[in-house]
């Protein structure tokens, strides 16, 4: 299933418009049909003060004054690929969607930048950061930047910003340093964008020819079927690392997720150490007198969360899904769809009969439980279509034989899926998968500002 109709159809990473093609290859290339946003009158922004940027106005994004700035600015922006103006409107008129826009000069001057955000949950996501090619290196993206901190500060519930890059666009990750940003971690963008590409056109012609195909079903009953080709059909090399032993073993305990709920628990539960690790650093970042008192006899991840940190364990912040060049908690409304329409898979080895999912909350607050009980072993996300018609997945694993069971599991469900975002919990590396095919990566980094 695609991510269709939401602002989230239309998400990309914010970065300098330098960044090498193939990163902005899945950045944002959900096709959306542009639409005018209704000319609502909205609160005005907290404005940061003008000492900042003197003579520079930040102000909400208007589809009838502004689309042609934003189309011009997009212009060169990926050899001219760029579709951010054909999804910025339709991605203004989501609720809880705000794009900022910074002009120099008096009234109705032409924008000279914009940034896109979007409150899910707890979290500022911020994606789409442009500025046009002549006042580039004038701090207008660090200004929206600060704007949209301000912003986010101003709206209730949220306690973070949330967004992603990429390791080449060395522009973005000196901004989010300067600007206080924390990287979360790396998702692995699998295989390069030419092999993934190569990969779907050549299961084009014999699915057309059997008529479609691709209708989830249980794994355990399609994995290894002869009658439809898949991604990894075609590329035996990584067949011969993926389909194994250690991960056949667990194809049978893959099971549809039935609620969003649970979901969150299994991601909180493959995260915990990473997740209290930086929730310890964020602590330890913070001035002592910040701190409440009760800190110190905090026992959980939970609690420390709680007491000393600004997030809680179970923050949209730490709690997402690896998607096409962004991640989407797992309490979005997108998510919720994919639930109820049995596009995400849960591997749980361990977990005992009847476990619930509060008493998985409650593991993975109080660091898992006992060793002997590993439970959840990874999440699969088949998002569907996306650049080029590529269909893609998410996955998010605790261990190699977990990712390979993943994959196997995602060409039973989604036989025509050809591209993996991967987290690995910070747990394990996979060389012997990543190098099975060629071609040059670019995974994600997220980044992260606490409120």
């Amino acid at each position: 299933m695609a991510i269709q109709n939401t602002a989230s159809a239309a998400l990309a990473v914010p970065h300098q418009e330098q960044q090498p093609l193939e990163g902005q290859a899945d950045s944002q290339q959900r096709q959306q049909t542009p639409t005018a946003a209704a000319a609502v009158p909205e609160p005005p922004l907290p404005s940061l003060p003008q000492s900042r940027q003197p003579g520079v106005t930040v102000r909400r994004y208007c589809a009838e004054r502004d689309h042609v700035d934003v189309a011009h600015i997009c212009r060169n922006v990926y050899g001219g690929t760029d579709e951010l103006p054909a999804t910025i409107n339709a991605a203004a008129a989501e609720p809880g969607t705000h794009i900022l826009v910074a002009c120099s000069g008096g009234q109705g001057a032409p924008l000279d930048a914009l940034l896109c955000c979007q409150q899910r949950g707890d979290v500022l996501w911020l994606w789409g950061a442009r500025t046009r090619e002549e006042r580039r290196g004038a701090g207008l993206a660090q200004l929206l930047l600060e704007e949209a901190e301000a912003l986010a500060r101003s709206l209730p519930g949220v306690a973070s910003l949330l967004s992603v890059t990429v390791p080449a666009n060395d522009t973005m990750l000196r901004l989010f340093a300067r600007c206080g940003f924390r990287q979360q971690c790396e998702v692995v963008s699998w295989p390069a964008t030419d092999v993934c590409v190569a990969a779907h056109r050549q299961l084009q012609e014999p699915r057309q020819q059997q008529g479609g195909g691709g209708s989830l079903q249980v794994p355990e009953k399609q994995a290894g079927s002869p009658q439809q080709a898949t991604m990894l059909s075609i590329l035996p090399k990584t067949a011969a690392v993926v389909d194994n032993a250690a991960a056949r073993q667990l194809l049978p305990h893959w099971r549809r997720c039935l609620s969003p709920h649970h979901l969150t628990a299994v991601l909180l539960l493959l995260r915990q150490q990473r997740t209290r690790s930086q929730v310890a650093q964020l602590a330890a970042a913070r001035p002592r007198g910040q701190q409440r008192p009760e800190a110190g006899a905090a026992n959980s991840a939970a609690e420390a969360a709680q007491a000393v940190a600004p997030l809680a364990a179970d923050s949209a912040v730490f709690a997402w899904l690896p998607a096409e060049y962004e991640v989407v908690p797992a309490m979005h409304p997108t998510v919720q769809q994919l639930i109820a329409d049995g596009g995400v898979w849960l591997l749980e080895t361990a977990t005992p009969q009847g476990t619930s999912d509060r008493s998985l909350q409650e593991r993975a607050e109080d660091g898992g439980g006992a060793a002997e009980r590993p439970g959840p072993a990874a999440v699969l996300v088949l998002w569907g279509a996306g650049f080029r018609g590529v269909r893609h997945a998410g996955v998010v694993a605790g261990s190699a034989a977990a990712l390979d069971s993943a994959l196997l599991c995602a060409a039973a469900a989604d036989p025509a899926c050809c591209r993996f975002y991967v987290d690995c919990c910070s747990q394990f590396e996979h060389e012997r998968l990543w190098s099975s095919t060629g071609g040059q990566r670019y995974d994600i980094l997220p980044h992260y500002k606490p409120l």
